[in-house]
């Protein structure tokens, strides 16, 4: 009896352990996807390439479908491929209590030559963002692309001259040795949205690229309007965004460039003195923001200028906050050299809106244009450069890049290629009639006798002289201020509003302030626009900020509510109004535009 007891015992273990190894095992099958009708789907982190391409089945030969085996069996299968994920396992990270999985190539891998999207919002686990710009993005990915094993020069993901509509999804693409995701010139549009480029999974750490982020082709879609769509594009060693030569009509909406996950965490692109961390060179036609809820990105904390345009035409920057952190406020330890810097170097820059961002708290001025000459002669100069209805303010001079030697509001300046000598850096002074060789023509700003506040009225006294718009009409702009720059020239922290008026002295005007506002102890400012109807805005050149002068409270009145921008003024022809914004204390702040010099173009540019 005792020795039955044991066999029928040690039967008993033997059983379950069997029964316990067959319930663990995975089934063969798990990996190997052989039904692309509902996407290709990714279940391994290996990294091995399909064992038979163009068979219809993502394998690699031991029943693995790796991300390497898909894009492969995607690039030789006809019409739209999906690439989604569905990896289990050991995790190697977790992100928000969800098991995270890190796929790291050991070489570049294939380009895309379809029409693909890879969607990594698919993993078990993510959650999209739903948080509108500029608010800190609540969303949660696991799945990382890591290529510190990928070999040097190698790419993150590469999209080339024959894929059409590729959208990449919910991924974290870091650590690459080259460009994050680059579309070779003439690719078809490549959509890039919900994705942390440069980061780790939470956004908040710096795992940059040694590259630019991102070097698109025509028509990219970087961001978008929805919350989901959102990217962060932070920590990138060369830059944040570069289109390829030629390649136009970028779009730009509701990222987080220069900034993690929260909206405050400096995480730069770019380095000192060198790229802007979007750098628009030779191209046409791109939007950075706009005038859509949720279509405003934060371009702060970079290392460089936050937007460098080399001979780009027709760009609008709209609704942006450049320099400061989501909520307006200032970034310990922030180097931006700038907010805008525009620069002439193969040909005229023209039709530029800079309309509704907040510029403040750069290491140079808020937006900066640079003409060139030549043994001191006009060579190439810009002009149409129109900057309307911007908060701009607290922006210091000291950056490590040579246009960051100003803090002013709006600097237009010259560079003599022989010797990269700049002229009229720092505030540019009014001359009779107006006619000037120059940045946005040197067109001067208006100069102002009186400022007196009565209630919620403004009467303002004024002189303009200025000689650039083809009818005589230019739109002058006013602003308040807490303090002046150093220079006693004005920035233009909150705007009032503005008014059409044509050249002559004692010009007078009445703008209607919000209720509540107080201009005891501020400061007042101007600029000039000149109206042009031969361009897509309806404005021609603007000029730099006026010197300031004291607003005067001639009647005591009981304070309500903050200060805002609204007044009389309309930016009907730029499709804009001026607004408070609900989610920022601060007005909206000008959109800097300013101008990379060709010392930069030359010297500090450096290519993925």
């Amino acid at each position: 009896m005792k020795t039955k007891h044991y066999t029928l015992g040690t039967i008993l273990a033997v059983t379950l352990l069997v029964v316990g190894v067959w319930v663990q095992a995975p089934p063969v099958a798990h990996a190997a996807d052989n039904d692309f009708s509902n996407g290709i789907t990714v279940d391994s982190t290996d990294d091995t390439p399909d064992d038979n391409i163009g068979d219809n089945i993502c394998d690699d030969g031991d029943g693995n479908c790796t991300l390497r085996a898909a894009i492969e069996e995607s690039n030789a299968t006809a019409g739209t491929q999906t690439i989604n994920f569905n990896i289990t396992g050991a995790a190697d990270f977790t992100n928000g209590g969800q098991n995270g999985y890190t796929i790291s190539p050991a070489s570049g891998l294939p380009a895309f030559t379809g029409t693909v999207v890879i969607n990594g919002y698919s993993q078990p686990g993510a959650r999209i963002n739903t948080a509108i710009s500029p608010r800190p993005l609540d969303g949660l990915l696991l799945i990382e692309i890591d290529g510190t094993n990928a070999g040097s020069g190698t790419r993150g993901f590469d999209v080339s001259s024959s894929a059409n509509d590729v959208v990449i999804r919910g991924l974290v693409i870091n650590s690459f040795d080259a460009t994050g995701v680059c579309c070779n010139s003439g690719g078809a549009r490549t959509n890039l949205q919900g994705n942390y480029i440069g980061t780790d999974p939470t956004g908040l750490i710096d795992r940059g690229n040694n590259g630019t982020a991102i070097h698109l082709g025509e028509d990219a879609l970087i961001g978008g309007l929805d919350p989901e769509d959102r990217n962060i594009i932070s920590g990138n060693q060369t830059g944040a965004i570069s289109p390829n030569t030629g390649d136009d009509n970028m779009v730009v909406q509701g990222n987080y460039i220069g900034v993690g996950a929260d909206g405050k965490t400096l995480l730069p692109n770019s380095q000192p003195g060198g790229n802007g961390a979007l750098s628009l060179d030779n191209s046409t036609g791109h939007v950075i923001g706009g005038d859509q809820e949720g279509a405003g990105n934060v371009i702060s904390g970079n290392s460089s200028f936050a937007i460098a345009p080399d001979n780009t035409s027709e760009l609008s920057v709209k609704g942006n906050i450049i320099g400061p952190d989501w909520e307006g406020k200032h970034i310990p330890g922030s180097l931006q050299a700038g907010g805008i810097g525009m620069t002439a170097i193969v040909g005229a820059i023209s039709d530029v809106l800079i309309a509704n961002n907040t510029i403040a708290y750069n290491n140079g001025p808020g937006i900066t244009a640079v003409s060139t000459t030549v043994s001191g002669n006009p060579y190439l100069a810009i002009s149409n450069i129109s900057i309307l209805g911007n908060s701009i303010y607290d922006n210091v001079a000291g950056g490590a890049h040579p246009l960051a030697q100003t803090g002013l509001g709006i600097d237009l300046t010259s560079v003599n290629l022989n010797d990269f000598v700049f002229t009229s850096r720092g505030p540019t002074l009014n001359d009779a009639t107006d006619i000037d060789n120059g940045s946005n023509n040197y067109i001067n700003f208006p100069v102002l006798n009186s400022a007196k506040q009565t209630g919620t009225n403004l009467a303002l006294n004024y002189d303009l002289d200025a000689a650039d718009s083809p009818s005589d009409e230019y739109r002058v702009e006013f602003f308040a201020n807490d303090t002046a720059d150093p220079s006693g020239y004005g920035e233009g922290q909150t705007f009032l509003g503005a008014v059409t008026a044509s050249n002559g002295s004692g010009n007078t005007a009445t703008l209607t302030l919000p209720n509540g506002t107080d201009l005891t102890g501020k400061v007042i400012s101007a600029t000039t626009t000149a109206v042009d109807n031969t361009t897509d805005s309806g404005f021609g050149s603007t000029s730099e900020f006026s010197a300031v002068l004291g607003a005067e409270v001639v009647s005591s009145q009981t304070i309500t509510s903050p200060a805002s921008s609204a007044g009389s003024g309309s930016l009907a022809q730029t499709g804009q109004n001026s607004r408070v914004s609900l989610l920022i204390v601060v007005t909206l702040v000008t959109a800097a535009t300013a101008t990379m010099t060709a010392k930069r173009k030359y010297v500090y540019k450096a290519r993925p």
